[in-house]
């Protein structure tokens, strides 16, 4: 099946918050790398019957959390809506793979 716009993208897409981009744009890159970390890490998770499955729950609602900020772009009023980044999660990884 095909889907056309009719208006063609003119090799653009729009972030989050509105803002218009290059497909090839840096946060294109990045937010796409990131959901295909957690991809991945979700495949490996679905896989693995142990305590460390909790983990990657915890590491993919942050990878989630990434992926917004850089799909939104620079626009400060829709950033206010997303969740908080905080260095609490980065701690906890840190001590458990000490």
């Amino acid at each position: 099946m095909k889907i056309y716009t009719k208006s063609g993208d003119q090799g653009e897409t729009s972030l989050f918050g509105g803002e218009r981009v290059k497909k090839h744009h840096l946060s294109i890159q990045a937010y796409g790398t990131v959901d295909e970390l957690n991809s991945w890490i979700g495949l490996i998770k679905d896989n693995i019957e142990t305590k460390e499955a909790d983990m990657l729950v915890k590491i993919q609602e942050e990878l989630f959390t990434i992926g917004s900020y850089l799909a939104t772009g620079d626009n400060e009023k829709m950033m206010v809506h997303l969740p908080k980044l905080e260095d609490e999660p980065i701690l906890e990884l840190e001590k458990v793979h000490r």
